[in-house]
């Protein structure tokens, strides 16, 4: 009898450990986790200082460039979702490519259409830097996460 119990004990201790666990830790990312919301603002920070927005042109610049951000990222996310399903046949191939090239479509649609808006906010000299601010922020940021993951190269 005395056994059991202990059995018992430790088998709920287990589940209460896996289960806290399990919780959200309250809407605060573990330190080093993805945060979304956090790459977003560090992204627009870094783009209106190395373009060299105003903070005039910044509180009408921002509500399209995040306009157009949301857009890309949703187009982004369903090509996500199509290119984790694996096609088993010729055809499942083919209508997988098809809605590759017309997800890339979209994209390059919606940047169009949002740079012709930014047009009327800011000079066509800065969304260029923008577009570059881009671009650069994009890859020190995936440079770091690698960097992050790799361990150390020993020094020759």
């Amino acid at each position: 009898m005395m056994l059991m119990r202990k059995i018992i004990l430790c088998f709920l201790f287990c589940l209460s450990v896996v289960a806290a666990a399990a919780q959200d830790k309250g809407g605060t990312p573990e330190k080093g986790a993805f945060s979304p919301k956090e790459f977003e603002a560090n992204l627009e920070k870094y783009v209106i200082k190395e373009a060299g927005i105003t903070a005039k042109e910044a509180e009408k610049f921002l509500p399209v460039y995040r306009e157009m951000r949301q857009k890309q990222i949703d187009i982004m996310d369903a090509e996500r979702k199509t290119q984790a399903k694996k096609p088993a046949t010729e055809k499942e191939c083919e209508a997988t490519i098809k809605a590759h090239d017309n997800a890339e479509i979209q994209l390059k649609k919606i940047v169009q259409t949002y740079h012709n808006k930014m047009l009327e906010i800011i000079p066509a000299s800065k969304i260029m830097k923008v577009t570059r601010a881009e671009n650069q922020f994009h890859r020190d940021s995936f440079r770091q996460m690698h960097d992050k993951r790799q361990p150390p190269r020993p020094r020759k």
